[in-house]
């Protein structure tokens, strides 16, 4: 993962698929994303629905039930605002280097493929 958001209004980000608590969602809850109806959709408009539930095809098995527990409570700690979302770099700064993503994927490529590459 190369980067990822530090929400603030939600638009640019995508509830499943961007890591915007610890992982994505998708990877979190998996049982829960494949009874979604929007597997694309915002965080801003996931987190505009009075029902969470509204977001996907019901009945829900217990496995992801356990999960929409879980994205509640995760979804309870987040605050929106009407500032712009930033994108963090896995380099830590908020500006893209192709320098940087450069060296993240050669550094983990066997060291022959490397020598390689570089050449």
């Amino acid at each position: 993962m190369f980067s990822k958001p530090h929400l603030h209004y939600g638009d640019s980000s995508l509830f499943w698929h961007d890591a915007w608590h610890q992982q994505p969602l998708v990877d979190s809850s998996p049982e829960l994303f494949s009874f979604a109806l929007n597997k694309k959709i915002s965080i801003k408009r996931a987190f505009e629905q009075d029902e969470l539930s509204s977001l996907f095809y019901l009945p829900l098995s217990q496995t992801a039930f356990l999960q929409l527990q879980n994205v509640q409570q995760i979804m309870e700690s987040i605050v929106l605002s009407n500032d712009k979302d930033k994108w963090i770099y896995s380099w830590g700064y908020d500006w893209f280097a192709s320098s940087k993503i450069y060296h993240l994927l050669v550094g983990h490529l066997l060291p022959g493929l490397r020598m390689a590459l570089e050449k």
